[in-house]
């Protein structure tokens, strides 16, 4: 009778503890790879959210000849047609109402707007708080 070699129960194991140990190293930092990424989509939807948000504000404004402030979350485009503009859920989502419907823009948490300021007849302003910054905004009619 031939004698096989062969590894024991106990090399195997050893081996497999050592296989274990590598990928447990290795997949950490694959996890926090994956984090990244999530957050980098985030914030990309957050700026994307924003940037449509602010081309929406100034396409309203810039049809407008004049503006009525109504309240600090309301106010109203004058123009051709009639755009009202409203603060939502404390800034968070901002409402624009046109004669043929509604847009509800939501910035998913990378923008909130603060209340709005009259300025004169064509000019309104906010701030806009985009994390832990605060802009000063300003809308003006016919620009």
């Amino acid at each position: 009778m031939t004698r096989q070699r062969a590894f024991t129960l106990i090399e195997l194991m050893i081996v497999v503890a050592i296989l274990g140990i590598a990928m447990g190293t290795m997949f950490a930092p694959v996890q926090q790879l994956l984090e990244w990424r999530r957050r980098a989509d985030r914030e990309f939807q957050n700026q994307e959210a924003v940037t449509s948000g602010f081309a929406v504000l100034k396409g309203a404004f810039r049809q407008a000849l004049e503006v009525r402030w109504r309240s600090d979350d309301e106010v109203v485009c004058l123009g051709l047609q009639d755009v009202t503009l409203r603060r939502l859920e404390d800034g968070r989502v901002i409402e624009i109402i046109k004669p043929g419907g509604r847009i509800r823009l939501d910035f998913l948490g990378g923008a909130r707007f603060g209340p709005f300021h009259p300025v004169d007849d064509k000019t309104v302003w906010g701030a806009v708080f985009l994390g832990t910054a605060q802009v000063p905004m300003f809308w003006r009619c016919g620009l």
